[in-house]
């Protein structure tokens, strides 16, 4: 087995106001891989006021969901790798349906969020269990989003 390679994918200004699949990676049949992390943030409800916090949730085995753009993936490494076999779309504004949610945590809208899975806890996605989302819940009105995706194909 050759050695794991790392890509990344971005987004950039990106305005939603629904139930949001921010990244959604679906694995090629024999490239399984892992989620490492993200970040993400967001430029329009910056006051006291408007701060909220939203669900952030990883899911696995998804029925995917529609909208949103294909990312262009980039080999991290620079090594000069072939392209990568995982599927990355972004800002995914008809969410996916079913799936098993494989964890959750908050995130506070007027704090750039910065997520790192330790290796042992990566979101591992093959084939026969893919797409895998990380999908927020609906922000109490527009915001408008950038953000990163990082991920290992085996």
């Amino acid at each position: 087995m050759s050695a794991p390679r790392i890509y990344t994918a971005s987004f950039s200004a990106i305005a939603t106001t629904t139930i949001t699949d921010i990244f959604e990676l679906t694995a090629a049949t024999d490239r399984p891989f892992d989620i490492m992390g993200w970040t993400f943030f967001q430029t329009t409800d910056l006051g006291d006021a408007q701060e909220e916090v939203l669900s952030i949730t990883v899911e696995r085995g998804v029925t995917a969901g529609s909208g949103g753009t294909a990312s262009t993936e980039v080999d991290y490494g620079a090594r000069g790798e072939v392209t990568a076999d995982t599927a990355c779309v972004h800002m995914v504004t008809t969410a996916h349906s079913g799936g098993t949610v494989m964890f959750r945590k908050g995130w506070n809208i007027r704090i750039p969020e910065e997520f790192w899975l330790p290796p042992e806890l990566y979101a591992y996605a093959d084939a026969g269990t893919d797409p895998v989302t990380v999908t927020m819940t609906a922000p109490a009105d527009s915001i408008t989003m950038s953000g990163s995706i990082f991920w290992k194909e085996y």
